[in-house]
This record gives C-alpha cells, sequence and structure tokens, in this order.
C-alpha cells in the first residue's frame, strides 16, 4: 500500500478545515481554523485520506445493529400474534406477551430513531465516549431480550 504525500494534503486541509467544523479523525477534536495538518489535541496527522475514512463508522453501525436487532425482534414476534390472530387461532392480542414485545418495540424504535437523527454528532464524539454510547445500545437490547425470555 503506498504511503500518502501528506504535504501535499497540508493546504488541502488547511482549506477545508477553514471556516466550518472538521473532527479529527483520531481524537474527534475541532479542526476549525487549524493551521497545519497536525491535531493539536492528539497530534495525530491530518490528511485528506485520513478525513475521508470515516474511522468511527464501525461504532456508529454498532449501534445502529444493536437497536436493529431488538426492534426487529419484538417486531416479528408482533407480527407472529397478528398472523395467527388473522388465522383465527385465537390468540387474544393483549396479553403480557403481546405488551411486552410491543413496548421493546417502541423502546428499540426510539432509541434507533434518536440514534440515527444524532448520527453526525456521534461521529465527533471521542472514542470513549462513543464506545460507551455503543455498549448502552448493547446493554438496551439485552434488557430487551431478557424481559421477552421471562414472558415466555
Amino acid at each position: 500500500m503506498q504511503t500518502p504525500d501528506v504535504s501535499g494534503d497540508a493546504e488541502i486541509v488547511r482549506l477545508l478545515a477553514d471556516n466550518r467544523d472538521l473532527p479529527c479523525p483520531g481524537c474527534g477534536y475541532n479542526l476549525r481554523a487549524l493551521s497545519g495538518n497536525q491535531c493539536p489535541e492528539c497530534g495525530a496527522l491530518v490528511s485528506v485520506q485520513s478525513l475521508l475514512a470515516r474511522p468511527r463508522l464501525s461504532s456508529l453501525l454498532a449501534g445502529v445493529i444493536a437497536l436493529s436487532a431488538g426492534a426487529g425482534l419484538n417486531g416479528l414476534l408482533l407480527i407472529y400474534v397478528a398472523i395467527l390472530v388473522l388465522r383465527g387461532r385465537g390468540f387474544p392480542p393483549m396479553t403480557p406477551f403481546v405488551m411486552y414485545n410491543a413496548i421493546g418495540l417502541l423502546v428499540q424504535a426510539s432509541a434507533l430513531l434518536v440514534w440515527l437523527r444524532t448520527w453526525r454528532r456521534i461521529e465527533r464524539m471521542r472514542p470513549g465516549r462513543c464506545a460507551v454510547l455503543v455498549s448502552l445500545c448493547v446493554l438496551v437490547t439485552l434488557a430487551n431480550i431478557v424481559v421477552f425470555s421471562w414472558t415466555v
């Protein structure tokens, strides 16, 4: 793999960061009005290639996957109940099973919506804070599964 020429990138990076918020690819520090090609917070060398790489994308996607998994579980179980009702199998619509899954779907879908609406803000966070948020997404989904398991 060829190493990019960062000396030629310095002017482009300076122009990009001149009058807009631009997070450092290493630490998330705002590089607005950067004078060189090195982050003043963490010392990382900033190149056009590193700005385009979006290193926190994996954390953002992990949060989406965790929240979508919980919402998907609840949604599919509610669809299953609806199919049973439509086929005349006599599944009562307001059992605890249905209520817990409806509440779980509401919580998971709401959290997913908030996650997607704050995507850019989360992307600019420091890696440690982002990891905490991803862990919370996973914990919400695990709690949802535990509550579901108790109702079965």
